[in-house]
């Protein structure tokens, strides 16, 4: 039914998937671990709004899919903070935390 509907409005299917958005350009910070380094790497390509925190020990965490910006910064300041208290924020969206 619905792809009826799309062809009587000249849509088509495609019969391809579109491409990934590209990655972000950003470098892990260096004091994450192994683990931290995979979990950067799925915050890269996990949707906004997305808050990257790290400690200077290698802790980190992070939200992604936050109503705010701000709400994925609280959330990924509160992650970090369950396994070290000087967690910052590095990273919000697909840019370094100003």
């Amino acid at each position: 039914m619905v792809d009826d509907f799309l062809k009587q409005q000249g849509l088509v299917l495609r019969t391809t998937l579109l491409p990934p958005p590209p990655r972000p350009d950003l470098a892990a910070p260096a004091a994450l671990s192994a683990n931290g380094r995979r979990a950067f790497e799925t915050y890269l390509t996990s949707p906004p709004h997305k808050a990257f925190a790290f400690a200077p020990d290698g802790s980190f965490g992070w939200q992604t899919a936050r109503r705010t910006k701000e709400a994925a910064k609280s959330g990924a300041l509160s992650a970090c903070q369950q396994h070290a208290v000087n967690c910052n924020i590095a990273f919000v969206d697909d840019a370094p935390a100003h």
